[in-house]
């Protein structure tokens, strides 16, 4: 995790609410003995819903690349449901795409 990300993550962390959903069994354990954030859920993503509306931002981060193209847009189309208002997505792959283009 960059120091950019960790900044971010640390505001967010003394601002707001934070529901973590975590892909990996050992990163929950760890993250919930830390106890980053409010509330923890460990779940399959592509299963999960909530309530319309349920959250002010959603930041998916990093994890979109791991799904196929339909779970994907899958989970955009359930992420617009349950923001509010933003949702930020990150994906890894762009970091490689931009080193080959020369951005």
């Amino acid at each position: 995790m960059g120091i950019t990300l960790q900044f971010v993550i640390s505001l967010l962390i003394t601002y707001l609410f934070l529901l973590e959903l975590i892909y990996l069994n050992h990163t929950y354990k760890e993250s919930k003995k830390k106890q980053i954030h409010n509330e923890y859920i460990l779940a399959d993503l592509r299963k999960l819903e909530f309530k319309p509306k349920s959250f002010d931002a959603i930041l998916c981060l990093e994890v979109i690349e791991h799904l196929t193209k339909e779970e994907g847009y899958g989970l955009i189309k359930k992420m617009e449901k349950w923001a509010r208002k933003k949702i930020i997505i990150t994906n890894s792959k762009w970091l490689s795409l931009s080193r080959r283009v020369r951005l």
